[in-house]
């Protein structure tokens, strides 16, 4: 998982939890005890620090089983809403700790058919804001978000999705203003942790890992998975600020409380990889792609054979990875096309198809990390001219978030 994707993933995944279980953002919902029937609490050996959490396989169980209590009340009262709309944030949810974009594109489906049945209803359009904003459709996401305010929708809910749209859209200087002013006034969990994503994307990462430890301290849940994903954030401060080998621990944090967090053991695999601790790397993205179908991973595992000489493998995985790539921008094209021009810049090999995918990933986000990307690659294509118009509006947005 890149970057670009854990901009809003605790808010977006907190915010669909809150709809879909009728306000709780803590899922799953039931007493968190293990086949033998003991609470099974993990803060041993494994994790190191951070909240005490409940058993991460516990609660994915735990949430298997909620998923299917919701898709059999959906089969009892077919025209019930809220059932509807907590089967499809159970599915997001899901879908968010596995990395599986289909998945994310299941729920997207669930909720506009509730939509459709339910025109009148804030809660659905609420949560079709916040899932066409995972796969980057911003339009349709504003459209959603503009009729949830005028059917009367939580309005700091929608003021949270606003936010992060107009972030995307490269308005940062309104949007670094609420958030400061959020954190400011009602210092919780979610808000300080948008405070340190927004303190990681200005470059100050002392401060942005200040903020992270706050809010990891602020934790009351039990629930591991939003505390899976907020360690995650704080692992990719660490990791751009060239603290590996805390960032290391800090994915390997998360993995330990959430093993099927595919993000954590991917960032965990990327940092090793950093550190020099090949072996290991590949062993770990290996185990990854037994179990996913990202072709994320299985360009950078192609990589990491390619660089072993073991050249026969990194071919097939490429073969597989491109094919992949190919099949998911049919089918996404605004969520997919930074992360396959990441591919086809290295590993893909097609340095003009990843800037002809970039242009439109700028078109479609212009914010900042979105119009650097671009420029780094133009400026190794000699468009020089376009490169420094492209670090200019970068630093323009970059500086109008600076300003309080």
């Amino acid at each position: 998982m890149k970057r670009t994707a854990v901009l809003s993933m605790v808010a977006a995944v907190l915010a669909a939890a809150a709809v879909a279980s009728g306000g709780a953002a803590s899922i799953p919902s039931r007493p968190e005890v293990s086949a033998s029937g003991e609470a099974d609490i993990v803060n041993g050996p494994d994790i190191v620090n951070g909240p005490i959490t409940t058993g991460g396989t516990v609660a994915m169980r735990n949430l298997e089983s909620d998923l299917l209590d919701a898709e059999q009340r959906v089969l009892e009262e077919p025209a019930n809403v809220r059932a509807q709309l907590r089967r499809s944030g159970l599915v997001y949810l899901r879908a968010r700790v596995t990395g599986d974009i289909d998945e994310m594109a299941r729920a997207l489906a669930l909720t506009d058919a509730c939509v459709r049945e339910n025109p009148s209803s804030a809660e659905a359009r609420l949560l079709q804001a916040a899932q066409l904003q995972t796969l980057h459709r911003f339009d349709d996401a504003r459209v959603a978000l503009r009729r949830a305010g005028e059917l009367g929708g939580d309005s700091q809910k929608i003021m949270v999705l606003e936010r992060e749209l107009d972030w995307s859209a490269g308005v940062a200087g309104p949007a670094a203003k609420a958030i400061r002013e959020e954190a400011a006034r009602q210092p919780t969990v979610a808000s300080l942790t948008r405070l340190a994503r927004l303190s990681h994307d200005l470059g100050q990462y002392a401060e942005a890992e200040a903020l992270y430890a706050r809010a990891l301290a602020t934790v009351e849940s039990k629930d591991p998975i939003p505390v899976a994903m907020l360690e995650v954030q704080r692992g990719t401060n660490l990791q751009d600020a060239g603290r590996l080998a805390e960032a290391a621990e800090t994915f390997r944090n998360a993995a330990a409380r959430l093993p099927t967090y595919t993000a954590a053991r991917e960032h965990l695999a990327e940092t090793l990889h950093c550190l020099g601790r090949n072996a290991q790397a590949v062993a770990l993205y290996e185990a990854i792609t037994r179990s996913s179908t990202d072709p994320e991973f299985m360009g950078a595992l192609a990589a990491l054979y390619r660089q072993q000489g073991r050249i026969v493998e990194a071919d097939e995985l490429h073969a597989r990875a491109t094919k992949r790539y190919e099949e998911l921008l049919r089918r996404y094209p605004e969520a997919m096309a930074w992360h396959a021009a990441e591919f086809f810049a290295g590993e893909g090999g097609d340095e003009a198809r990843a800037r002809a995918l970039l242009q439109k990933n700028a078109a479609l986000r212009p914010n900042a990390e979105s119009l650097e990307a671009l420029a780094r690659l133009e400026r190794a294509a000699g468009e020089t001219v376009r490169a420094d118009d492209l670090t200019r509006r970068a630093g323009a947005i970059r500086a109008s978030a600076q300003i309080l």
